[in-house]
């Protein structure tokens, strides 16, 4: 599956908030490895939905705001066509392990990295003298 980092630890705090989690890319930007994920085209063919249906339903159900980009009115109508089915409990389990966490090189939620970005910035702009 492409890179998804599924934000549990971010979930779990927000919950405390009653605030939610947006996804301004729900379907991996358009990533071909989710298309062909086992788990998520084996429960697309179940529901007689696609896996980017099955990939929105699964975000919605988890309270998850998820704001799909299409240029295509077609993919539009088909993100739209979501509320007619539901994941079971086991569905969305089998979803879970799908996560893939970013590489902490490239999170900017990870503390060395920023650590890293500052240092480097103080490094090579001679104008930044903080």
């Amino acid at each position: 599956m492409p890179k998804s980092n599924q934000q549990w630890e971010a979930e779990a705090e927000m919950n405390l908030y009653d605030t939610h989690i947006m996804a301004w890319a729900p379907l991996a930007q358009g990533n071909p490895e989710l298309l062909t994920n086992p788990v998520l085209t084996a429960l697309a063919e179940r529901y007689n939905k696609t896996v980017q249906q099955v990939a929105l339903r699964y975000l919605i159900q988890r309270s998850i705001i998820a704001i799909p980009k299409s240029t295509h009115t077609e993919r539009m109508k088909q993100n739209l066509d979501v509320f007619d089915f539901a994941l079971t409990p086991e569905d969305m389990e089998s979803i879970r392990p799908l996560d893939k966490p970013d590489d902490f090189r490239w999170s900017h939620r990870n503390p060395e990295l920023v650590k890293f970005l500052l240092n480097y910035d103080r490094q090579f702009n001679p104008d930044n003298k903080k």
